[in-house]
């Protein structure tokens, strides 16, 4: 998990929570069960993502760190990912077999 922030003037940051605000609410009106902090996020994700009207897939670019021996399922040795610190052996080749990945 990560946190996104970002120093906006007021007038902004309220246009953007608004909306993921409702739309958040109506979700738990219609019997979603999740917190509002997460049909919130989960919200403001969707609208980040969209284009063209639909909702696309997220991609980014990330640094991986992963020692051949691991990838080739000889060893467990953790990777590393970028910006973040170590990650499971088991995360490391899925990311890296994806085949919309950079």
């Amino acid at each position: 998990m990560s946190t996104l922030m970002a120093d906006l003037p007021t007038e902004v940051a309220t246009a953007i929570y608004a909306p993921c605000d409702r739309i958040a609410r109506q979700q738990r009106r219609q019997g979603d069960k999740r917190t509002l902090k997460q049909l919130r996020a989960n919200v403001l994700t969707d609208l980040a993502l969209r284009e063209d009207g639909t909702t696309r897939a997220p991609r980014t670019e990330v640094f991986l760190y992963l020692a051949a021996s691991s990838l080739l399922g000889l060893d467990k040795q953790p990777g590393y990912l970028a910006g973040h610190g170590h990650i499971p052996t088991a995360l490391a080749p899925e990311l890296t077999s994806r085949p919309d990945n950079v």
